[in-house]
């Protein structure tokens, strides 16, 4: 198997595959900014993300599963017809480049 960057080609196979996956430090710490951003929800009673922005993301996902599963047929979707201004203030994210940074968890050496 030869190596070239995160990725390892697999000859015989004629298959590229990945060599690691990047998470951020400690457990379960992709989380953190999700958890950041509901406790000022908490806080100050405004959300992050408008509710719509949510069902459009959930809607648009279950119509495709949907009509996946119904033979890839034409759904009409009349409950995805909302709109929405996004928000004011950019939410809680990391800045750092990945892996180093992404996350609020310690680093434990």
């Amino acid at each position: 198997i030869g190596e070239h960057g995160d990725y390892a080609w697999n000859e015989k196979e004629q298959h590229l595959y990945p060599r690691r996956y990047f998470m951020e430090h400690g457990p379960y710490a992709h989380f953190s900014y999700l958890s950041l951003n509901v406790e000022e929800m908490f806080l100050t009673g405004i959300p992050s993300y408008p509710v719509e922005r949510t069902l459009l993301t959930t809607g648009v996902l279950d119509a495709a599963l949907t009509s996946r599963h119904q033979g890839h047929c034409r759904l009409e979707t009349p409950y995805l017809n909302v709109t929405y201004r996004p928000p004011a203030r950019i939410p809680w994210r990391p800045v750092g480049p990945r892996p180093a940074g992404a996350c609020l968890a310690p680093v434990l050496s």
